[in-house]
């Protein structure tokens, strides 16, 4: 009798059973084949490429050819000051802006707002950290900001996993939905964005909280997340990824200004 087993390493859990019985306990009678994707003819060309976009060289190799690995260091690599943080200044009205919302009670509640330019690159242009206020509280918080800034949120997103409190805001009118719940899938749409060329996020200076959790953000050794001071860099994921759905239908957004499908006073026709 022979076993195949076919798959891709997963790089976030450790060393798996696979690989401590056949690759590293060499397995009597096993054989270990690394299969390139480039070899698979039905794979269309460039799509691989895309798809690897923003990963760390373990998660590429582990994807591409399938090597075992674990992911250690920073979750957001390619976070850069010099390039990704800006002056504070005044968002443009015209913007669509968004919130996330990551719950907390010993830990602070935060919330990131943020907009979208008319060249795609999104603006995270402020910041709020408090603990120990129920959800009522931080919503009632949030609407009292927005009055006052004179502003409304076309979307936010809140924890994936608290769902009863974003219930609570949404029965306040604040239009949330639970955030994309991949973790890992989310990562790497932050780790795209920031190496985009040019990158499609950048943050104001006076997000001072959330700018001094990113460069301390980063797994433990078991390739998990170390749940210490993240609750920013959790919205901050919520939104790539909320922005990333809800302007799915903006790969061009310039061009579709010029065509008159959408009205920069209301380019989501909400």
């Amino acid at each position: 009798a022979r076993a195949v087993f076919s798959m891709t390493p997963d790089v976030y859990r450790g060393v798996s059973w696979v690989k401590a019985r056949f690759i590293e306990g060499r397995e009597p009678g096993a054989t270990e084949i690394n299969i390139h994707t480039a070899h698979n003819p039905n794979i269309p060309s460039g799509l691989m490429e895309q798809r690897v976009a923003g990963m760390t060289d373990v998660e590429r190799a582990a994807a591409l050819t399938g090597e075992f690995g674990t992911v250690h260091g920073l979750i957001f690599p390619d976070f850069t000051r010099g390039i990704h943080v800006i002056e504070d200044r005044p968002v443009p009205p015209s913007w669509p802006r968004y919130a996330t919302f990551d719950y907390g009670w010993n830990n602070p509640n935060v919330i990131l707002r943020g907009a979208l330019d008319p060249d795609g690159i999104l603006e995270v242009y402020a910041e709020f950290y408090q603990n120990r206020l129920t959800a009522r509280q931080l919503g009632e918080i949030f609407l009292a900001i927005c009055a006052e800034a004179d502003e409304h949120a076309v979307k936010c997103w809140g924890d994936p996993t608290a769902l009863t409190s974003n219930e609570e805001l949404r029965a306040m009118g604040i239009p949330i939905s639970a955030a994309f719940r991949d973790v890992e899938e989310g990562y790497k749409a932050v780790n795209a964005a920031l190496a985009g060329d040019p990158p499609l996020v950048r943050v104001q200076r006076g997000c001072a909280r959330f700018l001094a959790e990113v460069p301390n953000y980063r797994r433990g050794p078991n390739g998990k997340a170390i749940k210490v001071n993240d609750h920013g860099c959790d919205a901050f994921r919520y939104m790539l990824t909320g922005v990333n759905d809800h302007a799915r239908l903006l790969v061009d957004w310039t061009g579709a200004l010029q065509s008159g499908d959408l009205s920069r006073d209301n380019p989501w026709n909400v």
